[in-house]
């Protein structure tokens, strides 16, 4: 794969603590030209990492490396602005589904993009835009 890969929490997560995908999203991120995520990543990762803490599956000192991994690991951050809001707002209404996962699917069909995520519901929302997916 080349070119631009929009990164979401659940695909980036999965450098930190192995679970299914791996290995894909891993190839998919050594293979793109540059690594794209809506600002939002930022807060979702430190909240992810935060669970895994919680549930005694990484120490403090593990998850706050990984934080900083996992942030400076995106080539660049898109803004929340009025307008991505406004239109992960309107698909988030038309196929009932979390504003939050809508945001990285905008971002992905805005980049013209491929969107890495596990998360199945939201490969599921990206594909009804004409986002394609990794893991597929």
């Amino acid at each position: 794969m080349t070119g631009t890969l929009v990164v979401d929490a659940s695909a980036a997560l999965r450098l930190a603590v192995d679970g299914p995908g791996s290995a894909e999203v891993v190839a998919a991120l050594a293979t793109a030209e540059v690594l794209v995520a809506p600002s939002l990543y930022v807060a979702e990762v430190a909240n992810a990492l935060w669970k895994y803490v919680r549930a005694g599956l990484l120490d403090v000192a593990t998850a706050d490396a990984n934080v900083n991994d996992l942030v400076e690991l995106i080539g660049r951050f898109e803004e929340m602005d009025a307008g991505l809001a406004s239109k992960a707002l309107a698909l988030a209404a038309r196929f009932d589904h979390s504003a939050y996962d809508a945001i990285y699917a905008v971002t992905a069909s805005e980049n013209h993009a491929v969107l890495a995520t596990v998360d199945t519901r939201l490969a599921a929302l990206a594909n009804h835009v004409g986002v394609a997916t990794i893991p597929r």
